[in-house]
């Protein structure tokens, strides 16, 4: 499943609004989109990565992930995620994933390829 949306952020301006949505609206989509999934099957691929973790560092280090995404991962605790908007986390954090209680995050960084064995995410590397 997918989710394009990114959360409002005081150190981010990003210049086209249409794609902002209050942190309230974002938990609200996700619950609706998310319904009758099999959590243990699914992958999302959701654009702002979780708020404290190792994928949304800025350059200056503030962390600008969504408080709402990183909400529904620790209550529906899903296959894994991988994220996106913050491009430089990784180079900031030095990694490319992070967990969110059980569940396993990746963010490829920018421009660059991640190789994922869905049998075996945890080893996912970015070349």
């Amino acid at each position: 499943m997918g989710y394009s949306f990114i959360n409002p952020s005081d150190f981010l301006i990003f210049p086209i609004q249409d794609w902002v949505k209050k942190e309230e609206e974002i938990l609200k989509d996700l619950e609706s989109l998310s319904k009758g999934l099999d959590m243990k099957k699914t992958i999302f691929v959701i654009h702002p990565p979780p708020r404290d973790t190792r994928l949304d560092m800025l350059y200056d280090g503030n962390h600008v992930g969504s408080t709402s995404v990183r909400k529904f991962i620790e209550k529906n605790a899903f296959c894994f995620g991988l994220f996106g908007h913050i491009h430089e986390s990784p180079t900031m954090s030095g990694s490319i994933k992070d967990t969110v209680g059980k569940t396993l995050c990746i963010q490829p960084g920018n421009a660059k390829i991640v190789i994922l064995d869905l049998d075996d995410p945890e080893n996912a590397k970015r070349i």
